[in-house]
């Protein structure tokens, strides 16, 4: 605005009735020059009176100090001008686009800089009682999702790094009410890849950590543990596991256990009269589902 005032001062200037100059009656161009130095006093005049004017108090420390630089509405504004705000909303009244890139409430299109987006930084300490981002749906019949993002990198589309070293902070919690919906969903067609990967990165002092934790809760649950179902039909094992790359425990497509170091139990007793005769068989295979021999299994046996 303060850039564009010697323009409005000429137009008011301009307004303001004015005997007939000097130069149309004699046409010398003395009189002429001594006109333009009475106009371009009377702008002067002008602009300094509507700054004075505009301009807040806290910004004209000094007569000389330069008038400030105001935001222009529907104009480039390429400087910058940091500002304090004791509270900042946004409540729109009409219709909101709810386009990706050029739509919603508050647009930051950072596509003319290499610079981040967004900044939300706190050096808050204990005191803090507010959430440093907050996002909130208060309607049950609100059905998009509260937060979506869509990405087209080459990077990692959500990251969350933790240095806390409380033993009660979770990198990313996640909690869910409903009874009947899955409170954590990960959906991916890889090949080479699991859709869920955990890493346990501890080396020594780890003998009570585990890559993967599971815990029922709830007097008088009936749930399972582990849950696999695959309701196309899969060809490849139910189950893998490994150490040191070599299979230890595995299950395949049709159901046969395998068990590297044998299958042991923990209710044996001994037995030294056979009772009974055999009603049952079991099979004992390798690892590649080959029978190797049979277990009998008997109706009785003392």
């Amino acid at each position: 605005m303060s850039r564009s005032l010697p323009v409005f001062a000429v137009a008011v200037a301009a307004l303001m009735p004015t005997a007939t100059p000097a130069f149309a009656q004699d046409g010398t161009a003395g009189a002429l020059a001594r006109q333009v130095q009475q106009l371009q006093s009377q702008v002067a005049v002008l602009d300094a009176q509507v700054r004075a004017l505009t301009a807040p108090s806290e910004l004209r420390a000094s007569t000389t100090a330069p008038a400030p630089d105001y935001a222009l509405l529907d104009r480039s504004n390429p400087w910058h001008v940091g500002q304090t705000f004791p509270l900042l909303g946004v409540a729109p009244q009409g219709s909101v686009s709810s386009s990706t890139s050029a739509g919603g409430a508050l647009l930051v299109d950072t596509s003319a800089t290499t610079g981040a987006g967004a900044i939300l930084y706190t050096s808050a300490g204990a005191d803090a009682t507010g959430r440093l981002m907050n996002l909130r749906v208060d309607n049950a019949a609100f059905a998009p999702a509260a937060l979506h993002v869509d990405y087209a990198g080459v990077g990692n589309p959500v990251e969350v790094v933790s240095t806390s070293a409380n033993p009660a902070s979770v990198a990313l919690n996640v909690t869910s009410a409903a009874t009947g919906a899955t409170a954590l969903g990960a959906k991916a067609p890889t090949t080479g890849k699991g859709v869920v990967k955990i890493t346990h990165t501890g080396v020594t002092g780890d003998a009570n950590g585990s890559a993967l934790s599971l815990l029922l809760t709830g007097a008088g649950s009936a749930a399972q543990g582990i849950f696999l179902d695959a309701p196309d039909t899969t060809t490849g094992p139910l189950l893998n596991l490994r150490n040191g790359g070599v299979p230890q425990v595995t299950v395949s497509a049709t159901g046969v256990l395998y068990a590297s170091g044998g299958l042991a139990t923990g209710d044996s007793e001994p037995a030294t009269t056979i009772a009974g005769q055999i009603s049952r068989r079991l099979a004992l295979r390798d690892r590649t589902g080959k029978v190797l021999g049979w277990l009998p299994v008997y109706t009785d046996i003392k």
